[in-house]
């Protein structure tokens, strides 16, 4: 296999945006496409750096304030806003969400449970965010804002034993929600939300995991799921026309932390992952829609010291958000050639 290259793109240098973090950042673009980052201080309240209307030029760190224990998890709702869910020093779930784009961030809420870990957050076909976590017994639970009213309901047991966190889920193409966990036999499970609003069993669709699955929508409307092997090796599974699950493939590599995925501007999913060396390493799928070759890794230098966060800003331009070995945050961005 070839190494990965994007016509017309290259990579810009490392710059730092400082800032001292804590775990792996949390990146989501506003409803203008400019970027916000969010990390967990040293102090642990949440800290957020943003892009300017002038030139995407980035604020410095400022403090929302909070108590929280884990990394944050950022993402855009459908109505464009932004919400924030962390987990508080008492196990409970806590979130800020913009009340309007661009006239600040409501104090903070809080919505119970007793979670392990960093939550995932993902949006629904009401376009209103889910949370998933871990919980005390290791069961997956979740909670949801309603829509209309932006309330939280309570939290809802699904059961099943997971030993990692954040969990991963999305919406495929037909219109079904998808939550993915590592069990406690390091297996990659899934559980289906039909359109009723019931969930299904859960069904294995990988085996020899060491890490927290992750996932991405291909162009095609097909859910792709990556995960660390037991072997450190980038594994990956991904569904057929039809929504059922093919084999596991691995894409080689050497890893440290699970793979961050995103969808580039020419269509083809890149993967990033925190090389065994601490450096940034990506591999591309070499065609649209061919979930079954990837190029090789290659290295985009760098020392981290967690893994990475990818988005595609508004310009059509993947940006890699990580925490370098002096807990400063750095972005690395493709430039046009």
């Amino acid at each position: 296999m070839a190494g990965p290259v994007t016509p017309g793109r290259s990579w810009a240098p490392y710059a730092s945006l400082g800032g001292q973090a804590e775990g792996t950042p949390s990146v989501a673009p506003s409803a203008d496409g400019r970027l916000q980052v969010f990390v967990h201080g040293p102090d642990h309240s949440l800290w957020t750096a943003y892009q300017t209307r002038i030139n995407l030029a980035w604020t410095s760190f400022t403090t929302f304030g909070g108590a929280m224990t884990d990394s944050p998890a950022a993402i855009r709702q459908g109505n464009g806003l932004l919400t924030v869910v962390t987990r508080g020093p008492n196990g409970d779930a806590w979130f800020r969400s913009q009340g309007t784009i661009d006239n600040g961030w409501p104090d903070w809420g809080k919505f119970g449970g007793q979670i392990v870990g960093t939550p995932a957050v993902a949006i629904n076909d009401f376009g209103t965010v889910e949370v998933f976590a871990r919980g005390l017994d290791d069961a997956l639970w979740y909670a949801y804002q309603m829509p209309l009213t932006n309330t939280w309901t309570d939290w809802t047991s699904l059961g099943g034993a997971t030993v990692t966190s954040p969990l991963a889920a999305h919406l495929d193409g037909f219109g079904r929600f998808h939550l993915f966990h590592r069990g406690l036999s390091n297996q990659i499970f899934d559980i289906v939300k039909d359109h009723y609003g019931d969930w299904g069993p859960f069904v294995a669709i990988g085996s020899n995991a060491a890490g927290s699955p992750t996932v991405v929508e291909t162009p095609d409307q097909r859910l792709e799921v990556f995960f660390r092997g037991t072997d450190n090796q980038v594994w990956h599974t991904y569904q057929d026309p039809a929504g059922g699950w093919n084999p596991q493939r691995t894409l080689n590599g050497q890893i440290k932390d699970d793979p961050s995925v995103v969808i580039g501007a020419d269509g083809r999913v890149y993967v990033f992952v925190r090389g065994s060396d601490n450096a940034l390493w990506y591999a591309v799928q070499t065609t649209v829609g061919d979930s079954t070759s990837y190029s090789d890794f290659a290295s985009l230098g760098g020392g981290l010291a967690s893994g990475a966060a990818t988005v595609l800003d508004r310009e059509g331009r993947l940006e890699v958000f990580i925490r370098g070995t002096d807990n400063q945050v750095y972005v690395r961005a493709q430039q046009y050639t």
